[in-house]
């Protein structure tokens, strides 16, 4: 093998973004494939009114490693959520949150009703213990799903439902908690340690600034390949092209039987009368409720709103309905739960493959799985884990793996 030919790289989210950056740095020729007309995968934004409406629901957890690696926070501009959620539950609101990050939780953390004392006490011990527990570890631990590791530490029903199935359900996309215990304990260690933040334009502006590191030119939009060797590839225009090396980095709909999560964001207008007033992730403490989490971009953006409030909402997709009943049901739940009425609906989004169903999490692909057959590589969070940090390894890992092929 040689580099006598670009590498190719099929698709230009995270992973293959990160592999780019890689190889251009050792000097390789790269050229990106990207079907779409723009950057970034399933990190897409849409401006409208100078606000971000982020295509799904998707925050930039600040002490994910490879980020802290790529990504420029200052430039970025984040605008970060407490570290906490409001809680509602049939017009009822309270704060659940981490009084060692942010002093003003402490008493409604004590006084939050929707949990025991010893929930409390547990999860204040968990996360301790967590931030102090390294990545190798977490990674190589034993798994179960998520609900039997919690029902195993002895949290109880109350504290489950009102705070661990709205809240990680809504970063898993699945209500059941049936994701690893590495994945729950991952993402608790990285809300423990940092912030959930968004960028101020958006979450596609993080894809944006890691395109940004690429040599001009390096990308070509609207360019689906059809077919692949290894030694070439060809575009639905039928132009064959030479490679080195192909890096596939999205998965293909049959690959490997990869099931995905879906769920849809849904955009409101309404009154200034928000019930949080404040940048928190808000959760419905009930399980009937299809909403699993909202929050108003006013209050992220542009910290008290004037007269009117933009809502994003997340519903999870389970069964098959319209998508005007699943808004009209967003309505219900938000005005029952939360108060929240006179919703004027403005954009919504439909993601079918918003996170990968992974059974076993790990925190990079192994080499075989990068490996394809001849000439053939592959990177994408599929492979590992269904996160940010996790597509931005296997992109560098991919990275790893061609170059050290190509050099031998």
């Amino acid at each position: 093998m040689s580099f006598d030919h670009p590498i190719r790289i099929i698709g230009a989210g995270v992973s293959g973004l990160v592999a780019a950056i890689q190889l251009q740095k050792a000097g390789v020729e790269v050229v990106v494939h990207e079907k779409a007309k723009h950057i970034g995968g399933r990190l897409s934004t849409t401006l409208f009114n100078e606000l971000p409406f982020d295509h799904g629901f998707q925050v930039l957890l600040t002490e994910y490693p490879l980020a802290k690696k790529y990504l420029d926070y200052d430039a970025l501009a984040l605008k970060r959520f407490n570290p906490g959620a409001a809680v509602f539950r049939n017009g009822k609101k309270h704060f659940l949150g981490d009084p060692r990050r942010d002093i003003h939780l402490v008493w409604s953390s004590l006084v939050y009703p929707w949990a025991q004392l010893s929930d409390k006490v547990k999860l204040a011990k968990l996360s301790a213990k967590l931030k102090r527990t390294s990545l190798d570890t977490i990674f190589s631990r034993n798994e179960q799903t998520t609900i039997e590791y919690i029902q195993e530490i002895g949290f109880s029903e109350k504290i489950t439902d009102s705070f661990f199935r709205p809240f990680f359900g809504g970063i898993f996309l699945e209500s059941k908690l049936e994701t690893s215990s590495r994945m729950f304990e991952f993402v608790l260690k990285m809300f423990s340690s940092g912030d959930a933040a968004v960028p101020r334009e958006g979450i596609q502006a993080i894809a944006k600034q890691l395109g940004d590191q690429l040599k001009p030119g390096t990308i070509r939009y609207e360019e689906t390949m059809v077919e692949s060797d290894g030694q070439s590839i060809t575009l639905a225009s039928g132009e064959t092209l030479p490679a080195s090396a192909v890096l596939h980095t999205t998965a293909k709909e049959n690959s490997a039987g990869i099931e995905w999560n879906r769920c849809l964001n849904i955009y409101f207008e309404c009154q200034k009368g928000s019930r949080i007033q404040a940048p928190f992730i808000g959760l419905i403490a009930c399980p009937a409720a299809h909403v699993s989490n909202f929050h108003y971009l006013t209050d992220l953006f542009q910290g008290s709103p004037e007269e009117k409030a933009i809502l994003s909402v997340t519903l999870l997709l389970g069964e098959e309905a319209e998508e005007a009943v699943w808004i009209e049901r967003a309505r219900e739940d938000l005005k029952i739960h939360a108060g929240i009425e006179g919703l004027k609906f403005m954009k919504s989004y439909t993601i079918s493959r918003a996170l990968p169903v992974l059974q076993s999490v790990k925190y990079e692909p192994e080499e075989q799985e990068i490996r394809g057959e001849s000439g053939e590589y592959f990177a994408g969070d599929y492979l590992a884990a269904p996160s940010l940090n996790a597509a931005m390894r296997s992109g560098e890992k991919a990275a790893e793996c061609i170059l050290s092929d190509l050099r031998n």
